[in-house]
């Protein structure tokens, strides 16, 4: 809680970087009570930047280099990763959804059905306020 007492829900945690680098179950409790968020939204990125071979440099973000980004359905298996890997104190504040497909697609929405078939906490729903308790 922050210090007016009102809750913080943050609506907008990656749980993985643009190269889909997930974050340590750990650092996501800690980050959380540390900046006073008591839930959060989470998810991946649907999309993977490219490190092509003529690129000297490692990208880190989208907009590094020329080349470009493409659709990553395996985000959503990371994220499940991560949220399984929280103590179940907190697997209650977040809320893991799907976004690993691409929206243009008309398959998307197998993949969404596989998606939430396979993890029904990835429908997003958080069912108390808990992660800024000892």
């Amino acid at each position: 809680m922050q210090e007016s007492g009102d809750p913080i829900v943050d609506a907008h945690v990656h749980l993985v970087d643009f190269l889909q680098r997930p974050v340590d179950a750990g650092e996501l409790a800690t980050a959380m009570r540390s900046a006073g968020v008591d839930r959060a939204v989470v998810f991946g990125l649907p999309v993977k930047k490219k490190w092509a071979m003529s690129e000297p440099r490692r990208p880190h973000y989208y907009l590094d280099g020329n080349d470009s980004c493409h659709y990553f359905g395996l985000t959503d298996q990371l994220v499940a990763d991560v949220y399984r890997a929280l103590a179940p104190d907190l697997q209650a504040c977040v809320a893991p959804t799907v976004c690993g497909f691409d929206p243009t697609d008309q398959l998307a929405v197998e993949h969404l059905e596989w998606a939430w078939s396979r993890y029904p906490f990835g429908a997003g729903s958080v069912r108390c306020c808990c992660a800024t308790t000892t």
